[in-house]
C-alpha cells in the first residue's frame, strides 16, 4: 500500500472533540480527515471543462478515495454516512449591498452510493463455525458464513400429493445475547433472506428483492430473539407445479442483509436488499429450526 495522503486520529466517543461540542443535540459521532487542497482543485477544474457532467462520466474523471484504519483498542464501529465535502471560494461579482464584487466561501458535498462502501480488507477467522456442531449453526457478516437449510419435503410426499397444504411456518431462534460467553460479542444481523442456494447469486447481481414465492425475508424479533418467515406454502407449492406435481428437497440459505424499506400506498415495502456489510454475528439453535405443515384433505 502506498503512503497516504492524508491521516487523522479518531476515538469511538470521540474525546477529541470538546465536551461542549459533543453535548449539542444535533451532534453525531464522527471521524473527519482534512485531505490535500489539490484534490478539491482537481475536482473543481473538471467540473469547468467537462460538457454534460452526470455521475457516469465524474466516476470515470474520479476513481474514489480508499479509507482504512490502524490497529485501535478493539471498538467496532458502525458507519451510516460517508460524505466528501469541498470547501470554496468565489467571486460575486456585485453581490455586495454596495453592489461592488464580494469573495463568498461555499461548499459541496458529494455523498457515497451503497455500492461504494465496501470492506475489502477482511480477516476472517472462520474453521471453528464450520465444524460439525449438533446444536448450532452460524452466520456472519461481511463476507464471512451463511447457513445451508434442507427442506426435505420428500418424507411428506404422500400427504404433500394428495391433500392441500395450508400452512408452512418457518421460524428460526437465535442465541441471545446473555447465553454467549464472548469477550467481545458481535450483534446478529437485523435481517435474514432466506433464499435458493442456487439463485442466491443471481438474487443480488439482478437487485431482487424478496417476492415471498421464491424468497423471504425476517427481521429479528429483539423479545423473542427469532426470525419468523411466516407462511412457506407459496414455496412449498410452487415448485411442486414447476416439478410437474411431483415433490423435491429444496436447499435454501440464509444469509444477513440488510434492507431499504420506503412507504407505498401508506404500506411500507422493500425498494432495495444489500448484502450486510457491518460486521454481525447471529448463532442459531439447530434444535428450534422447523417448519410446521398444516394439511386439509381435498
Amino acid at each position: 500500500m502506498t503512503a497516504p495522503i492524508a491521516k487523522s486520529v479518531f476515538t469511538a466517543a470521540n474525546i477529541e472533540v470538546p465536551k461542549k461540542e459533543r453535548d449539542a443535540p444535533d451532534y453525531y459521532h464522527r471521524a473527519s480527515i482534512v485531505l490535500p487542497n489539490s484534490l478539491g482543485e482537481k475536482i473543481h477544474e473538471f467540473s469547468k471543462t467537462a460538457d454534460n457532467l452526470d455521475s457516469d462520466s465524474f466516476k470515470e474523471h474520479f476513481k474514489g478515495l480508499y479509507l482504512t484504519t490502524d490497529p485501535g483498542s478493539g471498538s467496532i464501529v458502525t458507519v451510516d454516512h460517508t460524505y466528501l465535502y469541498i470547501h470554496f471560494n468565489y467571486l460575486d461579482e456585485k453581490g455586495s449591498s454596495t453592489k461592488k464584487d464580494t469573495i463568498r466561501t461555499g461548499s459541496m458535498k458529494l455523498n457515497t452510493t451503497p455500492e461504494v462502501i465496501q470492506i475489502n480488507r477482511i480477516q476472517n477467522k472462520n474453521d471453528k463455525l464450520l465444524e460439525e456442531n449438533d446444536e448450532y449453526t452460524y452466520i456472519k457478516s461481511p463476507a464471512g458464513v451463511y447457513t445451508e437449510v434442507i427442506f426435505p419435503l420428500t418424507e411428506k410426499e404422500e400427504k404433500l400429493s394428495n391433500q392441500a397444504l395450508n400452512l408452512a411456518k418457518f421460524k428460526v431462534a437465535a442465541l441471545p445475547d446473555k447465553d454467549a460467553e464472548l469477550k467481545f460479542k458481535l450483534t446478529p444481523s437485523p435481517y435474514l433472506l432466506l433464499v435458493k442456494k442456487e439463485d442466491l447469486k443471481e438474487f443480488f447481481e439482478t437487485r431482487k428483492v424478496p417476492d415471498n414465492v421464491t424468497s423471504f425475508y425476517a427481521q429479528l424479533n429483539q423479545t423473542s430473539y427469532t426470525y419468523d418467515f411466516g407462511n412457506l406454502a407459496t414455496m412449498i407449492n410452487h415448485y411442486k407445479e414447476d416439478n410437474d406435481g411431483k415433490v423435491k428437497d429444496l436447499t435454501y440459505v440464509l444469509v444477513p442483509i440488510d434492507v431499504e424499506i420506503s412507504t407505498i400506498n401508506n404500506q411500507p415495502q422493500i425498494t432495495a436488499v444489500y448484502n450486510q456489510m457491518t460486521p454481525t454475528g447471529t448463532t442459531l439453535l439447530k434444535t428450534k429450526m422447523k417448519m410446521d405443515l398444516v394439511f386439509s384433505k381435498l
